[in-house]
């Protein structure tokens, strides 16, 4: 699951925990990857990712090539 990288369990990704769920991916530039995934998902522009923001993310990180199956869902 997806939120599982919620490192302080307050139901939004930050931006560090958006680079822990690339490097999880193999990607090897989180950093980079995080910025535009948050470009492309974080709607409301509070640079995090909420649940309803979720679908968004994993489209593009799936867009980017990434096989998000061993997330286990999201």
């Amino acid at each position: 699951m997806l939120m599982q990288f919620d490192g302080d369990r307050d139901g939004l990704l930050s931006k560090q925990d958006l680079t822990k769920a690339l490097e999880s991916l193999g990607s090897s530039f989180p950093a980079w990857r995080v910025w535009r995934a948050l470009c492309h998902a974080d709607e409301d522009g509070d640079g995090y990712i909420s649940k309803d923001e979720l679908n968004s993310l994993v489209k593009y990180i799936v867009k980017q090539g990434y096989d998000v199956s061993k997330w286990g869902g999201f």
